[in-house]
């Protein structure tokens, strides 16, 4: 006969072709049983309950999986603390995590296999920051499964990752500029490309442009507007958010090129506006809240469309493909090239950081740089 251990330390004994230890779980005050093939292994199962139960490390049993789990965390805890934009792009996130791991038991998820859905994502061909992207959701929700005492483990610890290689900032040379713009079509997306490089804006910021934005001394940045997943339906919905910082609700001074550029996009919308008769839903074409570079009907522009807009103009005039973000890219490199006022671009872009500005947007291009080369020649060569 096992021999009885003492008090609040639990019982073993014979159960059918192996060992049953039972401890009392400490939330509920019911048994609950381990199992072991060995009675070495079954008290080994044991002990570590009751370490755990001792040390206030104990968590009931629950067979949530890690979709179940992931789905829960993202409509209880998360969706309402960020913004629209931010939450489709977790939700999308979270689906490739459920698609990969969902069917495991959130309290037996480990390491092991989360380094194997890395391994595999990195196989595929994902990047090291996609995937940076997805364990950034996962840590968040087990993080809070560890602070609603779901689990007790972390299943992220020991993970390995590659370095990830700083990514080269792409923009376009002088002579890629001015092909650009001779390719631009006389087109409400062609304009707005234009304006993008002429002024250094993001795309969602320019999606989100209305008529009333333009005033005496500039034109006033006061939203961004974009696409994205809809959460309640399937689809996509608009929507139309506030500047992240203080530093992104700017003005930008107006040129006379600019404001050309503009005159031209409102005269194309009040034509197309009485071509699109009782279709238009964009309010007062060229002007108020109307959006300034909407589409046919009225409704701002896309920055998915735009991009493929420009990309198929860079593939007409022979250059690689690029995101519209390269744009703003130039237009920093422009002014750089033009002048070292680092602050008065930080403005204009709508940073608050100036330092960030230069490390991220200040390019020199090989025309700069064979420049420089030369001038210092000359330099080098009054020094004999």
């Amino acid at each position: 006969m096992p021999k009885r251990r003492p008090n609040n330390d639990g019982s073993i004994g014979r159960y059918k072709n192996g060992w049953r230890g039972q401890y009392t779980d400490p939330v509920t005050h019911r048994q609950r049983p381990v199992y072991g093939k060995t009675q070495a292994e079954c008290k080994k199962k044991l002990d570590a309950k009751l370490t755990e139960i001792r040390s206030g490390s104990y968590v009931a049993p629950d067979k949530i999986t890690v979709r179940a789990w992931l789905d829960t965390w993202f409509d209880t805890f998360y969706r309402r603390t960020v913004k629209a934009s931010t939450a489709a792009t977790t939700k999308g996130n979270i689906d490739k995590l459920s698609a990969a791991l969902g069917d495991y038991s959130l309290q037996k998820l480990s390491t092991i296999h989360v380094q194997r859905f890395i391994s595999k994502e990195l196989d595929a061909g994902r990047k090291v920051s996609t995937v940076r992207r997805y364990l950034k959701a996962l840590r968040q929700a087990l993080e809070q499964a560890r602070n609603t005492g779901k689990i007790n483990h972390d299943p992220l610890r020991g993970i390995k990752l590659p370095t990830m290689e700083k990514a080269e900032i792409q923009f376009l040379s002088h002579a890629e500029q001015k092909a650009f713009l001779a390719a631009c079509p006389s087109t409400t997306n062609g304009r707005a490309l234009r304006f993008l490089l002429l002024t250094g804006m993001r795309v969602s910021e320019l999606c989100g442009l209305q008529w009333q934005d333009i005033q005496a001394d500039g034109l006033h940045i006061e939203r961004s507007n974009m696409t994205i997943k809809d959460l309640q339906e399937d689809g996509y919905t608009n929507i139309t958010t506030l500047p992240k910082t203080q530093a992104g609700k700017r003005i930008i001074p107006l040129t006379p090129q600019l404001r050309q550029l503009l005159e031209e996009q409102r005269i194309m919308q009040l034509r197309e506006r009485l071509k699109a008769g009782n279709a238009w839903t964009g309010g007062n074409a060229g002007k108020d809240s109307a959006f300034i570079f909407a589409n046919r009907i009225g409704n701002p522009s896309d920055r998915h469309n735009l991009n493929r807009v420009y990309r198929g103009i860079l593939k007409k005039i022979g250059l690689p493909s690029r995101g519209v973000h390269t744009l703003r890219h130039t237009f920093a490199t422009n002014w750089i090239q033009q002048s070292p006022d680092v602050v008065a671009l930080a403005r204009v872009l709508g940073h608050s950081d100036p330092s960030f500005t230069y490390r991220t947007y200040c390019h020199a291009d090989q025309q700069s740089i064979n420049q420089g080369m030369t001038m210092m020649e000359a330099f080098f060569a009054n020094v004999k």
